[in-house]
């Protein structure tokens, strides 16, 4: 009998760490490629113009405020759709949610670049936001359905190689097209990329209904409400934590993310072009990071799953020292470094909401992240920039950077609760399940 009860349990083991969706591994690369070309442009649309802020801002005669008043309402667009764009995704079309997602923030591109004032400039950007809101969230539920859960954290921390890869590349392009052709012809560039990808990503379809499970997660997909979604999410004070102290960090590292190019032709005195190639060998930098530190928690997390909130904290513990020093004593390393351990501790976060709810509540949970992120995130260059119009840029950027302390003691707090999260978790992952075989 013991024999028997070790077997079934060694079963169960590997039934838990099998794909949720079966498919052949040609199919599944192809899924993978498209999603992370769609992540990369998703990226040089909505950080991209940071790189050309200082031609924007002399060309339309715009304030700081106003400058970090165009970074912050992206964010502030995807803080406010991207539950509910997560939640029809998960309730009914993730394919065809994302495809629509990517033509907005695609024609969002275009009237960016036939703005000629600040409020329709301010507009456009706000419909981008609209697009890239629930897009993440999305596409990482696909990919985890694709993989192992013992792969999550190199899978994911590969899939976000794409953030640096497209904030580079965003700088990359938006500087060297303005440049040449004008900043609008920059903007135009993404827009006709985006539609093409848009187009790619038709060939997708909804991995989530060819389930290694079989129906009885489709069934509890089908179960999926608001309100379920909202008591499932809500109960796990660790993965409000852990989006909570992501949120306060995203505050800290958007301000710097949209002052930074103004820092370097400003303060230091450096061409754009030079300032959005330090801008990319940085954003390069940080696409190593991403897997690597992937790898760093798969590792971590056989001895011990709460890394998923220790690795952040360190991390910022990190990032607040190295970016405070960094701005204050203009030193270009240590602005990097802090900018980096950010990047490093990023994929244990997402893999934290992908293992803290039932595999049903995968893209709501992300959401959750994105919805903190941004919304907070959206703070910080709005706040970065009327604080550099009070007290000076250089006192703004290394004052705003307290967040990241902040950040630090909410992840211990949320390590402490982990475990218990994750084992209710499981628990509601098998009564869902049983229920769907019940019907």
């Amino acid at each position: 009998m013991s024999n028997e009860m070790a077997n079934n349990e060694m079963v169960n083991e590997i039934n838990d760490d099998e794909p949720l969706a079966s498919l052949p591994k040609k199919k599944r690369t192809i899924f993978f490629l498209i999603l992370y070309a769609l992540f990369v442009i998703d990226f040089i649309a909505r950080v991209g113009i940071n790189a050309i802020f200082p031609i924007i801002q002399g060309d339309l005669q715009l304030s700081d405020g106003q400058m970090g008043s165009l970074a912050s309402i992206v964010l502030l667009a995807m803080a406010v759709f991207v539950f509910p764009v997560a939640f029809l995704g998960e309730k009914y079309s993730t394919k065809k949610v994302i495809s629509i997602s990517a033509f907005v923030w695609g024609i969002g591109s275009f009237f960016s670049g036939i703005a000629n004032s600040f409020m329709l400039l301010f507009v456009s950007r706000f419909m981008v936001g609209i697009g890239n809101s629930a897009y993440a969230p999305l596409s990482t539920s696909m990919v985890t359905s694709m993989y192992k859960k013992s792969d999550w954290g190199k899978k994911i921390g590969i899939y976000n190689t794409a953030i640096g890869l497209g904030t580079a590349a965003g700088a990359l392009v938006f500087a060297n097209i303005a440049n040449t052709f004008g900043w609008r012809y920059a903007f135009y560039g993404v827009g006709a990329v985006t539609l093409i990808l848009t187009v790619a990503s038709l060939y997708l379809t909804d991995v989530t209904k060819e389930l290694g499970k079989g129906k009885t997660t489709a069934k509890s997909k089908n179960n999926v409400t608001i309100k379920k979604a909202l008591a499932i999410v809500g109960k796990k004070r660790s993965l409000l934590g852990l989006c909570l102290g992501a949120g306060l960090g995203a505050l800290g590292l958007q301000a710097v993310l949209a002052f930074l190019s103004i820092y370097l032709v400003r303060i230091m005195n450096m061409e754009i072009t030079k300032a959005a190639g330090i801008i990319s060998i940085v954003s390069l930098i940080a696409v190593v990071c991403y897997p690597l530190g992937g790898m760093i928690t798969d590792k971590w997390y056989k001895k011990d799953k709460r890394c998923r909130a220790w690795l952040p904290a360190v991390c910022y513990a990190t990032s607040a020292i190295c970016l405070m020093a960094g701005f204050y004593s203009r030193t270009l390393l240590l602005i990097a470094v802090g900018i980096l351990c950010y990047t490093l501790c990023t994929t244990a976060i997402h893999a934290a909401t992908q293992e803290l709810v039932p595999a049903s509540f995968k893209a709501i949970s992300y959401s959750v992240w994105v919805l903190c992120v941004q919304l907070l995130g959206s703070l910080g260059p709005v706040s970065a920039g009327y604080l550099s119009e009070a007290i000076g840029l250089v006192n703004a950027l290394v004052s705003i950077q307290i967040v990241f302390v902040v950040g630090t003691v909410v992840f211990l707090l949320s390590g402490r609760r982990y475990l218990k999260d994750y084992e209710r978790a499981r628990e509601e992952e098998e009564l869902e399940v049983s229920s769907a075989c019940a019907e």
